[in-house]
């Protein structure tokens, strides 16, 4: 339990000072070094306009997996859909079926080194929010066709950075 405090420093311990603004330790607030200066409150954010590599390398798996869907005839809707049910990183319109099909692509793409291959690393959890993610577009776009799925398409890269495999799993996602 912490010892209660006047808000003053305490001075009586051998510690030291908060490395945030130099006050002593056990006192409940912060006194800042000089006037003004105020211990950081939480980490500051990552600038939303640098890309690390790995946001980078997905979507170079997503535009293979865009170029091949469109090949195939499939009608491109939307990318990267976010939801509070979660993410899915591509929706198309697959028209080669009867009345058409809402679907709904998730891209895994895996380098040479990662555990597993790409087609693997669909968890459960996240093969729950896919369903529940599906349901939600779906009634917000009366104007889409019925009939649902969720496909995988996984890329395994090589050595040297080229497609190893390149698998589409059609309706991989039950229910």
């Amino acid at each position: 339990m912490p010892r209660p405090t006047t808000g003053r420093p305490c001075v009586s311990s051998a510690r030291p000072a908060c490395t945030a603004c130099s006050s002593p330790p056990y006192s409940r607030r912060c006194v800042p070094a000089r006037p003004g200066a105020r211990p950081p409150l939480r980490a500051a954010r990552p600038d939303p306009t640098v890309t690390r590599p790995t946001d980078r390398l997905g979507r170079s798996g997503e535009r293979l997996a865009a170029d091949y869907l469109q090949g195939r005839g499939y009608e491109l809707i939307a990318r990267n859909v976010r939801r509070r049910e979660g993410e899915v990183d591509l929706v198309a319109v697959d028209a080669g079926v009867e009345g058409g099909a809402l679907v709904f692509v998730e891209v895994k793409l895996r380098r040479p080194g990662q555990a597993g291959r790409a087609i693997e690393a669909l968890s459960p959890a996240k093969q729950r929010r896919l369903r529940n993610l599906a349901l939600a577009y779906a009634a917000e776009h009366p104007e889409l066709p019925d009939q649902q799925r969720i496909d995988v398409v996984a890329i395994d890269l090589g050595d040297d950075g080229s497609v190893a495999s390149f698998e589409h799993v059609v309706n991989a996602v039950e229910g």
